[in-house]
């Protein structure tokens, strides 16, 4: 590699005298032989070589394509190095300072066939973070210099595809920042916007109207912090001299024009064998650097994070956040201005004046002033000039720390601080003090009139004299001041203390009373206003309790004097009830009086002092009468007995004038008369009757020998006031609690009937009932053809009426003839051969019931 020491001395001094300008570099391949660096001025003359490189060096083992061209670079952030990128992917990192050029590798690693490259070509790279390379031209991909690995965005599918009109529209040339897009020129002469995540999408802005050939090179340049202009390079229809690097040309945003700016570097300074170049333009501060800027002390030199400053304030309210020299940067007006007070306390507030905007409470100490639609930024910038901080609570010292903001197109910019450092503790003597004190022969401590908040490292004066307290034994008027002092800040409260004379009272004597009596108490002379210690106002009370009784006076000045009397008064009198109860017709003796009558009565005792010493209280009453209760029926049925039992608490009884106990009976009708002693010792009496009961009378009529048939009831008859009937046994019957039962069943029974009357009194009688024996005939003999039909039938004749079963066999013991329920009697449904059968002997099987039993008949019948 070709280079000279001087060149390097050179390139130092300019770099560090040039970084915080805006710098143009320029890559060229001059010779066929070697690229060279060049920086010079982009609106003038100044041209400056940096470093030369052999483009031999720009090869590798692997090389393939077609060009080899190195006509894109970009410069890390410190000009200590310079990325290079070959035309078909070859990427490189050239060191300035020790001259050193290392081959990073092909970031668009297809190698065959070569014809890939002539559309995956890759034409411009730049930065797009600290770490991520942005490369452009027919392909897009991201390189990370840190893990030194690509990322494929996107290219053509093949060669043919590569050269349609939307491919040749998204193929960029060169790109450039623009604000905050980025701008490119396509294979067409057109601008368009290039979005680095999806190509795709790139937008087309508008071809220039004015450009014979353009779309070499295209980069910005930084007017002013907020000014920045779009520079193509090519050339126009009505320059004198055409050639595709010619000219450059200012872009007119607006309406798409392409002003033309001044010639090119190669037209200006370089021969022809300048064949190939890229010019890369560097501002001093990127534009986004130059946007929501807020500067709250535009000449001020406050260093770290702080815009602007305020230090050993006195004073804790009504400070400005910033100084009169606020600057504000950005294009265009901004959207909004945010200031908030950091970890703001209670009380912290930001006042905001009204002007050109609209002003939004977030709370006390966050606003927010908004665009109205003609806010501009000076406007904005008369707003925080005119802002103040605002402290309601208690004096509150320390460091206050405020942000403000700016917002624009939904983007928030650096934030400027501005700190208050206000004296901490701020010196607060409290707020002036009234006191008013009432004549005594003490003293007052004034630091105990000071608030709990205030800090008690002051000092008291009275004229030029320090004092701590104040004596209240002399009337009138005294003004005293407290001075605290912190960090040469002063803070000083008054405080007026008055001391007013107290009433002039004469107190009133002790008295004793009798019990019941009452003192009356004067107080209508006396100045002021009176208040007894139970609350009360009047001058002039009735008093009949025992006690000390305190009283205090209050003149107009508020101070009091108080007076403590005693009333005593003598023993209440014993109250003693008197509680008396006697029987009626008896009488009560008490203290040598009688009372016949009950009624409340009262005795008095007196003690040697006049007073009431004793009091008897007499209640006199009657016993309640406790009747004699009894239980027992007042009567009894024919012979039989009642018992009769005293069921209330009486005792010593008497019927009839027999003792008796509590239980006893009585047999005979008749008046009792019965006496007994209550709980309380007092004669009771009660007359009893007691009567016989009438007794009710059953009489029956057996049935002997009946024949069976529905409804046939038992025959009965009831004399009396009969209320149940219970006839035994239950079988046989209908019902068995009513007094005409029906026969259910043909059975032989005695039944029983026993009657009840109201008097729960008794009778019963029994009932035979016996139905007729079944006396029945039966054929020996039957003829099978007989002349008289009554010959022929086989059945059962009987004196009752039945229904049987009947079954005929033969000989050989087979059955020929069977039914059910045949009644007796009847011949027709009996059995009849009716020559059916042969002449012979047949055995018959006859079943029926009788007295509920069954009963079975056999025996052999003759066929004739």
């Amino acid at each position: 590699m070709k280079l000279i020491k001087q060149i390097f001395i050179m390139l130092s001094c300019v770099l560090s005298l040039g970084l915080s300008a805006q710098d143009t570099y320029t890559w060229a391949h001059l010779n066929d032989y070697e690229y060279v660096m060049y920086k010079h001025g982009f609106f003038n003359d100044n041209i400056q070589k940096l470093f030369s490189i052999p483009d031999s060096l720009f090869t590798h083992n692997n090389m393939t394509g077609y060009t080899n061209f190195v006509n894109a670079f970009e410069f890390t952030k410190d000009r200590s190095q310079v990325y290079f990128l070959e035309e078909e992917g070859d990427l490189y990192l050239y060191t300035i300072d020790i001259d050193k050029l290392e081959y990073l590798g092909d970031i668009t690693p297809e190698t065959s066939p070569p014809i890939i490259y002539l559309y995956t070509s890759t034409l411009g790279l730049f930065f797009i973070n600290d770490s991520t390379l942005y490369i452009h031209g027919g392909a897009f991909r991201e390189y990370n210099i840190n893990a030194r690995a690509f990322k494929k965005i996107r290219q053509p599918t093949d060669f043919i595809t590569s050269v349609t009109p939307e491919e040749k529209e998204i193929l960029s040339r060169c790109a450039t920042k623009y604000k905050d897009r980025y701008m490119y020129i396509s294979a067409y002469p057109h601008l368009n916007e290039l979005f680095l995540d999806n190509p795709d999408t790139n937008k087309n802005i508008f071809m220039y109207d004015s450009i014979w050939i353009i779309g070499w090179d295209i980069t910005t340049y930084q007017h002013d912090c907020d000014s920045i202009s779009l520079y193509v390079l090519g050339d126009s229809r009505n320059r004198p001299i055409q050639g595709v690097h010619n000219y450059w040309y200012k872009i007119d945003m607006n309406t798409g024009r392409a002003i033309y700016s001044h010639p090119s570097l190669k037209s200006k300074f370089l021969d022809t064998t300048f064949v190939q170049y890229q010019t890369r333009h560097y501002n001093s501060k990127d534009w986004q650097d130059c946007q929501r800027i807020v500067d709250l002390d535009e000449d001020d030199s406050t260093v770290s994070d702080i815009d602007f400053k305020l230090s050993g304030l006195c004073y804790h309210s009504g400070i400005p956040i910033s100084d009169n020299d606020v600057k504000i940067s950005n294009e265009f007006p901004l959207d909004s201005i945010e200031i908030m007070i950091e970890n703001a306390r209670f009380g912290q507030e930001i006042s905001i004046q009204s002007g050109n905007y609209i002003v939004r409470d977030i709370n006390s100490s966050h606003k927010i002033i908004i665009n109205n639609g003609n806010t501009t930024n000076k406007d904005f910038a008369e707003a925080i000039k005119a802002a103040l901080y605002i402290d309601t609570g208690q004096k509150q010292g320390g460091n206050i720390i405020i942000d403000i903001s700016a917002w624009y197109d939904g983007e928030q910019g650096r934030v400027a601080k501005a700190r208050i450092d206000i004296v901490n503790p701020l010196p607060n003597a409290g707020a002036d003090i009234d006191e008013e004190y009432c004549q005594t022969a003490g003293k007052v401590t004034l630091i105990d009139l000071l608030a709990d908040t205030i800090s008690t490292t002051g000092k008291f004066y009275l004229g030029n004299n320090y004092i701590d307290n104040v004596n209240l034994d002399n009337t009138g008027e005294d003004t005293i001041y407290y001075i605290i002092e912190n960090q040469g800040c002063y803070d000083t409260a008054k405080i007026n203390i008055v001391v007013h004379p107290i009433p002039d009272l004469k107190g009133l004597e002790d008295q004793y009373l009798c019990y019941g009596q009452s003192a009356q108490i004067d107080l209508s002379q006396t100045d002021g206003d009176i208040q007894w210690d139970n609350g009360s106002s009047d001058k002039i009370r009735t008093l009949s309790i025992a006690g000390r009784y305190h009283y205090t006076v209050t003149n107009e000045f508020d101070c009091s004097s108080s007076d403590t009397f005693e009333i005593k008064i003598s023993e209440a009198p014993s109250i003693n009830p008197v509680e008396a109860k006697i029987c009626t017709g008896e009488i009560f003796k008490f203290l040598d009086k009688e009372y016949l009558t009950s009624g409340n009565y009262t005795d008095t005792l007196y003690s040697q002092d006049g007073c009431d010493s004793a009091i008897y209280n007499i209640h006199l009453s009657y016993f309640d009468k406790i009747p004699i209760e009894y239980t027992g029926k007042l009567g009894f049925c024919e012979g039989e007995n009642t018992k009769i039992t005293i069921i209330s608490n009486h005792e010593k009884i008497s019927v009839n004038g027999s003792d008796s106990a509590k239980e006893f009976e009585l047999s005979n009708e008749g008046t009792y008369h019965i006496s007994a002693y209550d709980a309380n010792g007092c004669l009771d009496t009660a007359n009893i009757s007691i009567v016989q009961y009438p007794a009710p009378e059953v009489m029956t009529e057996d049935l002997l020998d009946i024949t069976f048939q529905s409804g046939i009831k038992l025959p009965v008859q009831y004399f009396g006031d009969i209320t149940e009937y219970i006839w035994t046994p239950i079988y046989g019957l209908d019902c068995t609690d009513c007094p005409y039962p029906e026969l259910t069943e043909k059975i032989d029974n005695v039944y029983t009937i026993k009657v009840i009357n109201s008097y729960g009194c008794m009778d019963e009688a029994d009932l035979i009932v016996r139905f007729k024996k079944v006396i029945y005939e039966i054929p020996n003999v039957i003829l099978n053809n007989p002349s008289n039909p009554i010959n022929g039938m086989f059945y059962v004749k009987s004196n009752t009426e039945f229904n049987y079963d009947l079954k005929i066999y033969n000989r050989w013991g087979n059955l020929v003839f069977e039914k059910d329920n045949i009644p007796s009697n009847d011949p027709n449904a009996g059995w009849q051969p009716s020559g059916k059968v042969n002449p012979g002997v047949f055995v018959y099987l006859i079943t029926f019931e009788e007295n509920d039993k069954e009963k079975v008949i056999s025996g052999d019948i003759t066929v004739l």
